[in-house]
């Protein structure tokens, strides 16, 4: 039985350190995450760019972008 993501949300400071880490662990832990990039997040460039920003910082593959949810799997 496979596992529900975990979800996190990336607000108006964007991809900080803090949450770009705290998505490294939750990957190891769980092999999944929901990054749910919300509308304050996305003040400089649009969801597509941040959600490889994030991708990229991470080194995780991107299984889909859906709406403002970013799938991310290890």
């Amino acid at each position: 039985m496979m596992q529900e993501p975990k979800l996190i949300h990336v607000g108006k400071k964007g991809a900080t350190p803090e949450i770009l880490g705290e998505i490294r662990i939750l990957l190891r832990k769980h092999r999944s995450v929901k990054v749910k990039l919300l509308k304050s997040s996305r003040q400089d460039s649009g969801r597509h760019e941040l959600s490889e920003q994030i991708t990229s910082q991470i080194k995780a593959r991107k299984h889909q972008l859906r709406g403002n949810i970013l799938t991310l799997y290890s």
